[in-house]
Order: structure tokens, then sequence, then C-alpha cells
């Protein structure tokens, strides 16, 4: 009986805690967490433009991938959105709207207008993007290099000081 009640207690705050970040997101006084699908995207576009440049269908492409990626966590939004579809493309775009993110909805796009028109400019634009992509993940990765370089150096330093202040210190004593 405790246990029951005490469900329901949790069941009532996990909703009440769900409905209080929402109205702080739409207020912009919290962050929206972003999708894990957001650092896979570069992977997800290299396959995609791979696969439309031998020829194969978007759906086809898409499903390709899915199959390919099914033991990924990143990718489980979109993997639980196709298997309740069976469609990649409305797949894909169910999802870019759950993430809210202005890189996938832009994927979503062009994914939406390589649909209609079948034009290979937007393949084109896909491999451009994904450049795009990876290069930005480039610059992060040698930014962060070089902020942990710049603390160990301020650590070296530190304990440099605890080596000066252990030799010298003796030496003070005795001419003190």
């Amino acid at each position: 009986m405790k246990s029951l009640s005490k469900r329901k207690l949790q069941t009532k705050l996990d909703d009440a805690n769900q409905r209080l970040d929402q109205f702080l997101i739409e207020k912009h006084l919290k962050k929206k967490p972003i999708s894990p699908f957001v650092t896979v995207l570069p992977q997800f576009l290299q396959e995609l433009v791979l696969n439309l440049n031998c020829g194969v269908t978007l759906e086809t492409a898409i499903k390709a991938i899915i199959g390919a990626h099914e033991d990924s966590e990143a990718f489980e939004p979109l993997i639980t959105k196709y298997k309740s579809r069976q469609n990649g493309l409305a797949a894909f775009n169910e999802m870019a709207s759950d993430a809210d993110h202005q890189i996938i909805w832009r994927v979503a796009q062009m994914l939406n207008q390589f649909h209609i028109t079948g034009s290979q400019m937007t393949v084109q634009s896909l491999d451009y993007l994904y450049k795009e992509l990876w290069q930005f993940r480039h610059t992060q990765a040698k930014m962060k290099s070089e902020r942990i370089s710049t603390m160990m150096t301020f650590l070296l330093m530190l304990s440099f000081i605890s080596v000066v202040i252990v030799i010298v210190a003796p030496i003070l004593l005795t001419l003190g």
C-alpha cells in the first residue's frame, strides 16, 4: 500500500517537474536539453551523402543508416520514431520536431526538398553542411585541447612553486 501511494506521489512530482521545465523553457529561463542526435549528425550526413551519391533512394539510405546504428544511444531518437512510423523521412521529420535544434531542422528541410525535387544540388548542400559541421567539431576540439594545456601549465606552475618553497624554506631557516 505504501509503495503504491509512493509511486503515485512520484508520478505526480515527475509530471509537475516536466510542466515546470516546459514553462521555464518557453519563457527562455532554462535551456532546452540538446538532443543526443546532434553529436552524431556529421556522421549521419556523411553516410547519407555516400548512399545518395551511389544512387540509393532517400528512404533506403535512411533505413540503412538506422540499421547500421541500432546499438547507438545517440541514434535512439531516430530509431524509436522509425519503429513507430516505418518511414525514414517521416521519422526524421518527427525527430527534428522533437529535438527542436536549428541544424537538425536544416537537414530535415534539405531532406524534404530532396524527396520532392530529387535534385543533385540538395545532395551537394548536404555534403557542404557535413563538411561545415565537421570543421566546427574540429575547431571545438582544438579549442578544448588548448584550454586543457593552459590548465595543465597552471598546475605545473603551482607544483613548481611548492618545490621552490620546500627547497628555499630550510635555507631561509638556517640563515635566520
